[in-house]
């Protein structure tokens, strides 16, 4: 249960996306392709993605740039997967575009062998694979836990391996190693990293990072066994401060905690005066 709430949390997160506030300047052609990969994705413009992705894959075939456009290839197809109005009804689909994206990361990794974020990539691409082939959800699980290591071992202190260990550490079930108190002391360490780091030495974090970083903690402290609805919004504002165009965060996520907050609210208020 646990691990299909991760995967509902990626979905949630990666429909609703993230749009860019503005227009920024580009290094090159590539750097532009990729913002517009991630716009097309973040916006959920279909269309825009299947064409971004075509472009993207264009520059597979350049060897400075083959390893990063094999990443964002896959990236564009696991989000493609996302957008999927019914998961298990296009299930055919849905597999045929997860196995391509794996495919994708697997050759960005054999030409990189210390390309940490396409193993991480890798690990989310196998979570819907759970749902729609549970009978090789051993088979999946021996495969993330391989993945697991490889991304550990090639970026300890990536942020985005950090974050995604965060999200496997805090929602997998006691008896496969998860915890909710070590997955948010592992969010906070992502939350450190991605701070930290240099949007100059790793093209990646043009992409994305430290706002849907605080994202998902707000949506780890929404899934406590108590849920800390004030830490939650707290987390919400700041992905909000650092990215104001975050739909799923201004649109869904924190009207939905100021609704349940007021409804807390009132319910306190009349109890105060049935007393």
């Amino acid at each position: 249960m646990k691990r299909f709430n991760y995967l509902l949390i990626i979905v949630i997160v990666c429909i609703s996306g993230i749009a860019s506030a503005c227009k920024a300047p580009y290094a090159n052609e590539f750097d532009e392709a990729v913002q517009e990969l991630m716009a097309a994705s973040f916006q959920s413009d279909n269309l825009e993605l299947i064409r971004t992705i075509d472009v993207m894959q264009s520059y597979a075939g350049q060897d400075k740039l083959a390893a990063l456009a094999h990443y964002y290839v896959a990236f564009g197809k696991w989000q493609s997967v996302l957008r999927l109005a019914d998961l298990r009804a296009s299930s055919e689909e849905a597999k045929r575009l997860l196995n391509e994206a794996i495919s994708e990361l697997k050759t960005a990794s054999e030409l990189d062998a210390n390309f940490a974020e396409a193993y991480a990539l890798s690990i989310n691409c196998y979570y819907p694979l759970y749902i729609l082939e549970p009978q090789k959800s051993a088979q999946f699980a021996a495969k993330v836990a391989g993945l697991r290591n490889k991304a550990l071992e090639a970026g300890p202190r990536n942020p985005r391996v950090v974050l995604t260990d965060a999200m496997n550490i805090f929602y997998s079930p006691a008896q496969f190693g998860g915890s909710q108190e070590r997955g948010l002391q592992r969010f906070q360490q992502a939350l450190r990293l991605f701070e930290k780091e240099s949007k100059s030495a790793n093209p990646l974090a043009r992409a994305w990072g430290l706002e849907i970083a605080h994202a998902w903690l707000g949506n780890a402290y929404l899934n406590l066994d108590t849920p800390d609805i004030v830490q939650a919004k707290i987390a919400f504002e700041k992905s909000l401060a650092l990215r104001p165009d975050f739909a799923w965060v201004k649109n869904i996520m924190l009207p939905q905690i100021e609704k349940q907050m007021s409804g807390n609210t009132e319910t306190n208020t009349q109890e105060k005066g049935d007393e």
